[in-house]
């Protein structure tokens, strides 16, 4: 009894946060940060590795929040235009399954600041995974190359994702291996060390494609 009791007011709870009214054309999304709760998947997150690799201060800059007033700073904080927060709050509501949420404070952190690589990072990746908006590739790949030209350090976040992109079709055959290539060799240019390994790789596999050419058609 007791066991039903607890997930009716869970349910209950989830229903109340996920229905929590708001003024999309409002200042503040949350307009008084008590009336959300933290859930635990939410207190419990951490910045992810390509994060720290492309802001070794990340933690320092914005801690994650361990505790219902720490998470209510974050809302505060992010309300009164620090971007970092705002991408912070994105992240938590993104873990909790929050779309709605999630979202309207991705597109608060892109407009709050220019240097918005992370937020336009996190943009891509939702195009090209169809995750709380609908899929649009050309979009994502919008996304990552913008990042890449605007920023010096953008490979570390983007390159990858174009790597893959230009190298394997949706079947898995071979793309455009030379622009995969452009952009691993961009990416490593730009500080990213997988894009370095990608880079060498494709390196081989363009040199022993040409290797077999010659030999079977010359």
């Amino acid at each position: 009894m007791k066991i039903i009791f607890t997930f009716i007011i869970l349910l209950i709870q989830g229903c109340y946060f996920n229905n929590l009214n708001y003024d999309s054309n409002s200042d503040e999304i949350i307009d008084n940060e008590s009336d959300i709760l933290a859930s635990y998947r939410m207190l419990n997150y951490y910045h992810p590795k390509k994060y720290v690799d492309y802001n070794s201060s990340i933690n320092l800059l914005v801690p994650p929040p361990r505790n219902q007033n720490e998470f209510f700073m974050v809302i505060k904080k992010s309300n009164s235009g620090d971007y970092h927060s705002s991408l912070l709050l994105f992240n938590l509501f993104k873990r909790d399954s929050n779309c709605d949420y999630a979202m309207q404070f991705l597109n608060r952190a892109i407009n709050q600041s220019d240097d918005n690589s992370l937020a336009l990072y996190e943009l891509g990746v939702l195009n090209f995974s169809g995750k709380c908006i609908k899929e649009n590739k050309n979009k994502a790949i919008a996304y990552f190359k913008e990042i890449m030209n605007k920023d010096s350090s953008g490979g570390i976040l983007a390159c990858s994702h174009l790597t893959h992109i230009y190298l394997f079709n949706d079947d898995g055959s071979l793309n455009d291996i030379k622009k995969s290539y452009h952009y691993a060799n961009l990416g490593a240019n730009q500080g990213s060390e997988i894009c370095k390994k990608y880079r060498d790789d494709i390196a081989v596999a363009m040199n022993l494609k040409t290797k077999i050419t010659n030999k079977y058609f010359k």
